[in-house]
């Protein structure tokens, strides 16, 4: 039978650190709801919609990795457990598929608020690039059917014979009565779970395209633009198009950081030691623990891509980044209101003095 040495079947640290990391998101978070609704300026009246949908899905995303799901994934059985709050209701396997769906809707999200811009502010007036809105949201409509159908189908593809694997496990492992004790506890099948790597390849690699193309049809159409217009006005949609790039890039950064520890992952530990070792020469195995740290490495990172999002859409948007620098300076009344609260407080302490009374004009009483 092989020992548990080197696998640490309850990381205590990586728990506790997704747990801290939910409570430092959730003020940035909660900050950008309150940036989109109130902040705001009635020329974003349509896109803070699509901004709010965005929030939406990734802040979502960040409380179920954090306090949800909160998963322990030990890949050298391979097996894995939830210490979150959906354990209650939620077994490991619709765990699985409820990630899939919050990462990719976050993505989708991500990928149509550049796909808007796009159409409605950098291409406002373009005759053969400008789609209808009926044919805007068929687009995605068609795009998030495919890729929630094909979450379907994965979600009916993993499902496995638990109580046939358990007994395997049992005649393999010495610590397997622990995790078997665990809420929700899930046995994978590696073979299986190659469709979830080819999922998430296909998947990244259809937005990345689709994002490198708007990136590039944009500054074309800037490049374009009617001769009238000024150099001042092309600089302008430039700008406006790169803090773009730079909202986007940071949190799909995170997205390609995790999603390539996991691709690697389950490709080297999942597939080929597992076949090779876990039915055939099972005593052999030495199981590593670095490959457990990557999978809680990537973790991580997924569960912090809320957090990133959050804080480029502050920083990005002009009306939002704006009123955050009033709020730490203590700046929210402009100087002309401040001017005349002190002229009315000067008039109110010289008329209780008995002194002359300065009048003032109907008219800047009104402006007052």
């Amino acid at each position: 039978m092989t020992t548990c040495q080197g696998i640490d079947v309850y990381p205590f640290i990586f728990l506790r650190v997704l747990t801290i990391s939910w409570h430092v998101q959730a003020p940035f978070n909660f900050y950008a709801f309150y940036c989109i609704v109130f902040v705001s300026p009635k020329v974003m009246k349509s896109f803070r919609w699509h901004l709010l949908v965005y929030q939406c899905s990734t802040t979502f995303l960040d409380f179920s990795f954090s306090m949800g799901i909160t998963p322990v994934v030990i890949p050298a059985m391979p097996i894995g457990y939830s210490v979150g709050l959906y354990r209650n209701f939620m077994n490991c396997h619709q765990m699985l598929t409820l990630s899939l769906v919050c990462m990719t809707t976050s993505a989708s999200t991500t990928v149509e608020i550049f796909f808007w811009r796009w159409q409605n502010i950098i291409l406002p007036n373009s005759r053969w690039l400008k789609l209808k809105t009926f044919t805007y949201y068929s687009i995605w409509v068609f795009a998030l059917s495919l890729l929630f159908g094909s979450i379907g189908l994965i979600h009916n593809h993993l499902d496995s014979d638990q109580e046939f694997l358990r007994f395997k496990l049992k005649s393999i492992y010495s610590c397997v009565g622990f995790l078997f004790e665990q809420p929700g506890v899930y046995i994978c099948e590696p073979e299986k779970y190659l469709w979830v790597v080819i999922y998430g390849i296909i998947s990244c690699s259809i937005g990345g395209f689709f994002l490198v193309l708007f990136v590039y049809q944009s500054l074309q159409a800037i490049n374009q633009m009617a001769t009238n217009r000024s150099a001042y006005a092309r600089n302008v949609q430039k700008k406006l198009i790169y803090l773009l790039c730079a909202q986007m890039m940071f949190p799909m950064g995170a997205y390609a950081i995790g999603g390539t520890t996991i691709v690697i992952s389950l490709s080297l530990q999942l597939v080929w030691m597992q076949r090779k070792a876990y039915f055939k020469n099972a005593n052999s195995l030495s199981p590593r623990q670095d490959i457990s740290e990557a999978f809680n490495f990537a973790i991580l990172i997924f569960s912090n891509y809320g957090l990133a999002a959050s804080i480029c859409l502050i920083v990005c948007n002009e009306p939002y980044l704006r009123h955050t620098k009033r709020l730490l300076t203590c700046e929210f009344v402009p100087d002309d209101v401040t001017a005349k609260v002190k002229l009315c407080v000067k008039h109110i302490r010289l008329s209780k003095k008995g002194s002359p009374v300065i009048r003032v004009s109907d008219r800047s009483a009104v402006n007052t």
